[in-house]
């Protein structure tokens, strides 16, 4: 084996360009007597001393980009920003948090939110201050509800959420909350409708009271769903005593499985419950389908779609629902009418 004959190491001189990039300048090598070729093991060593002292003067490749030298691409800057994580605030209707008969409620949409988004993205479940007992056959009472929500959607933007996922099938204040706040903000109604028809030709409702029944008739009206929507099925059951939906679900299975086959039997190939405390016993108990028809997830699809809309705000610029109002305008519109 040819050994390397003995020579002396490149000698560079060190000089820095205006852009702060240091470059070399080789200076005469002493090459020994006789040692011809390019190959040569002098010439193998030369390279070698002079990528050794380049790599040691040329700062890393992050640092020349922090400086602009080294511009990122495109397809870089939309994968980093896909990569930041993501905070949902998850807003129900009901007294989370206040009444403990929702606490099993509380429970249930926590557990779904680990299973279903990202390992990176935070589910915030929040709740009303207060609920009045008659919420369910109010009006009035939804209404008031309703103002509730859409302080919390101002207060999710003060506080740097990413997007408001609104998990009640009734979508309270819909318009409003897409007109006050720049965020993301999706319903569970709208999106499980919508998915609904992507999923299936036709769909049905299931409720749990005749009162929450005409209200989703209602909603599918003003989504222009109605024609879509073939067949509804209802039976009675109390919010008020939610907690043992899921402490004794077997009751509220049997009868919702009934509606459910009636509704696919007038052609419904998706079924829809109409509440998110029955989406969560539903969901908790493994009720996927009935007679061959998907019961649509309706939870699992807000907590994705919110996250899917973050993302494409945030790499194609599109997700914002409305034009957002200052926290100072909307203090003074709460001052003008009395809202403490």
């Amino acid at each position: 084996m040819c050994r390397r004959p003995d020579f002396e190491q490149a000698d560079c001189d060190r000089q820095a360009t205006p852009e702060g990039v240091t470059v070399l300048t080789q200076r005469a090598l002493r090459k020994p007597a006789g040692v011809q070729g390019r190959h040569c093991p002098y010439n193998l060593g030369r390279r070698w001393a002079v990528t050794r002292a380049r790599r040691e003067a040329v700062p890393p490749r992050n640092e020349r980009r922090a400086r602009g030298a080294v511009p990122r691409s495109p397809v870089f800057e939309t994968e980093r920003r896909c990569s930041v994580a993501i905070r949902i605030w998850y807003q129900s209707s009901t007294a989370i948090g206040k009444n403990p008969v929702f606490k099993p409620y509380e429970e249930a949409i926590a557990r779904n939110a680990r299973q279903v988004v990202r390992a990176d993205t935070t589910v915030d479940v929040h709740g009303v201050d207060r609920m009045s007992v008659h919420y369910e056959r109010s009006e009035y009472a939804r209404y008031l509800n309703g103002i509730s929500i859409a302080r919390a959607a101002a207060r999710a933007e003060a506080e740097g959420y990413d997007a408001i996922a609104v998990g009640c099938y009734t979508d309270p204040c819909l318009e409003e909350i897409r007109d006050s706040v720049r965020i993301p903000s999706l319903f569970m109604m709208q999106t499980s409708m919508h998915v609904a028809c992507v999923l299936g030709r036709r769909f049905a409702f299931v409720s749990y009271s005749a009162a929450n029944l005409k209200k989703m008739r209602l909603l599918a009206e003003r989504y222009g769903m109605a024609g879509r929507l073939v067949a509804t099925g209802r039976f009675e059951a109390q919010l008020a005593r939610s907690d043992e939906w899921f402490s004794a679900p077997g009751p509220l299975l049997d009868r919702f499985r009934q509606e459910a086959e009636r509704c696919v039997t007038e052609g419904a190939d998706v079924i829809i419950p109409t509440c998110g405390v029955l989406n969560q016993v539903l969901r908790e108990n493994g009720v996927r389908e009935v007679s061959g028809a998907m019961v649509l997830d309706g939870a699992s699809v807000l907590m994705k779609l919110t996250e899917a809309l973050v993302e494409l705000r945030r790499t194609v610029g599109i997700g914002g629902t409305g034009p957002g109002l200052a926290p100072a305008v909307l203090r003074e519109i709460e001052d003008a009418y009395g809202i403490v």
